[in-house]
């Protein structure tokens, strides 16, 4: 299962793992990451991120029902540009609440992109 977590707001600390809390601030403050559902440990849903494991208060957590992100991190994809079609690799996995749709940051040439990449702009390497 997958899903993101919404913000939380100044003294609602305790929705968080307090192990896990700094990390979480810097992680959360970037956007809505898509994270996948681990497991259910004590009072806290442990989901993972790139490597990266969070506990926290499951009224944070907004599932996404069928999902399962087309891309992942770290994957060579081919991006679409005007001059055709180059490598990329994928940095974030991110929700993009109005449109309710996946998209994702990607390093081409060594070099971040700032633009949003959705499924449409980006294909799989066979």
């Amino acid at each position: 299962m997958y899903g993101y977590c919404i913000m939380y707001g100044v003294g609602n600390e305790y929705m968080i793992h307090p192990d896990d809390l700094d990390s979480y601030i810097k992680f959360i403050s970037k956007g809505y990451r898509i994270l996948e559902y681990i497991n259910k440990s004590s009072d806290y849903l442990v989901l993972k991120y790139n490597g990266n494991l969070f506990r926290v208060n499951k009224n944070l957590f907004r599932e996404l029902p069928n999902f399962i992100p087309k891309f992942e991190i770290g994957e060579v994809v081919l991006v679409n540009t005007k001059k055709g079609e180059i490598k990329g690799i994928v940095l974030d996995v991110m929700w993009h609440y109005d449109k309710n749709e996946p998209f994702y940051f990607i390093k081409v040439e060594n070099k971040i992109k700032s633009k949003r990449y959705f499924d449409k702009d980006l294909k799989k390497i066979t």
